[in-house]
Formats: C-alpha cells, structure tokens, sequence
C-alpha cells in the first residue's frame, strides 16, 4: 500500500499573508472557536458562510491563496499526490492542527455553513463533544464497504481486509454511518484521542474516512451527538458538487448548468 504523504501548515501573516518560518507546524493563529475547511488542489471553489459569527475564525487550508472573506488563508504544502489525502488529515485532525481552538466546526470544501456557528455550538454541543450528520443513504460500514469498492472509490485489496479486521473485532453490522462533510467537536482530550485513532485507520487502511469512523466511535465507546439536518439537503448547510478548476469531470459537468 502507498504510504500516506504528510501534510504540513504555514501560519500566515494577518499583514503580509506571507508564510512565516514555522512552516511545518500546526497553525495557532487563531481564537478559541474556529470555522475551518481545507481545498487542497483547487477541486473546490470556496464560497462565504451565510452566517458570519464576530467571535468565530475562518480558516481555510489552502495551497493557493484565500480572497473569500471572512476566510483567512491558512498555507498548507504537500508532499503526497492525493489532494484528498490532505484535506482529510486537516478534517480528521482539528485538535492537532488548531492547537488554540476549544471548539471546531469544519466542513468539506463543497459545504457551504448556512446557520450560525456560534447557535450550533450552542444546540448541539451541550448533549455530546461530537456531532455529525447521519449518513443519508447507508447506516453500516460494511454496506459502505460495499459502495466503496462498487464506486470505485478504492480498492478492494485495501477496504477487504479491513472490514474483515472489523468484524473480527466485533463490530456488528448495521451499528450507524456518519456523513464527515461537517464536524463540530469540542477540543477535549477524548476528542483528541479520537481523532488520533481515526486518522490512525486511515493511515494503514482505505481513505475513505467514513469507512472507518463508525468502527473508531464504537471500540472507543465514544460518544456524539447528530445534526438535525440532511448533509446533503440542508437546512443547515448547502452541499454542491465539487466545481474548482481540477475537479473530477463528472463532478464538474454537475455542477455547470446546462445550456
């Protein structure tokens, strides 16, 4: 199996957006609640929240400059070919990259946030340090598996082996599926132990993190807590597809309307 490329952050200077010297570390420069997304390899176009909460950052892991306000352009180099691998090791790993966060919200690059950050926080975070959406179409990792491999997504030869893993493991079928596009977690240090054994998955088996999710949140009895929305369909965040300039062709004749 190809070894997982590593993927670094450049904190930013809030006048010159030049990268500073400490351009492996994580990116500290921000206040205790944070809004972040990662597009790594323009497959993304980055559009504003409809909200914008004055006591929330916006960060976006970028290897090209950010002019989307209220975001700011947090740099990221990468030394591994699969842009998706990096994006996910900066959704994956809130706790390590945004040391100063005490609270994250991320969303994929195709997510737009249509509620307030802050009124989430609020809702959501008082019954669990983790929420996610419910996956919309499966609620078994094992018959996401499947889809995985049907779609292409990624090999058998790697996603096999790790299900087998998994249910001699115990995990029993049809134990719920999580939609990662959104995250909102409470940085504490249960969540960073999660985030740690999730990004651990992923590191020696498939990349496709909701694969291994729902077996981390079971043998770590951790527990989270659901949005009360459709990842997909809203109410409280817009999903599109992916439309930058080096999305996947199918992706982008989705999202180009037709004539």
């Amino acid at each position: 199996m190809e070894e997982l490329g590593t993927l670094k952050a450049a904190p930013v200077s809030q006048r010159s957006g030049r990268r500073s010297e400490a351009a492996t570390q994580p990116f500290p420069d921000t206040g205790s609640r944070v809004v972040y997304t990662a597009i790594v390899g323009e497959v993304d176009l980055l559009l504003a929240p409809e909200i914008v909460d004055p006591d929330w950052d916006y960060i976006c892991f970028s290897d090209e400059p950010v002019l989307c306000a209220p975001w700011r352009w947090a740099p990221v180099e990468r030394d591994q070919p699969l842009p998706a691998r990096a994006a996910r090791y900066l959704k994956v790993n809130a706790t390590t990259v945004l040391p100063s966060a005490e609270l994250s919200l991320w969303v994929d690059g195709n997510i737009q946030p249509l509620a307030s950050a802050e009124a989430l926080a609020d809702r959501y975070l008082a019954a669990a340090d983790l929420v996610f959406h419910t996956h919309p179409q499966r609620s078994c990792l094992f018959d996401e598996a499947i889809a995985v491999i049907e779609q292409g997504k990624d090999a058998a030869a790697t996603v096999v082996p790790q299900i087998v893993r998994y249910a001699r493991a115990g995990m029993p079928p049809q134990a719920g599926l999580q939609a990662t596009a959104a995250i909102l977690r409470r940085h504490t240090a249960a969540v960073a132990g999660m985030d740690a054994a999730w990004w651990a998955e992923i590191s020696h088996g498939s990349h496709r993190d909701q694969l291994s999710l729902p077996y981390v949140l079971h043998t770590r009895d951790q527990r989270y807590a659901e949005f009360e929305s459709d990842v997909w369909r809203g109410p409280l965040f817009r999903h599109r597809p992916h439309d930058g300039p080096n999305a996947p062709v199918k992706a982008r004749a989705i999202a180009t309307p037709q004539k």
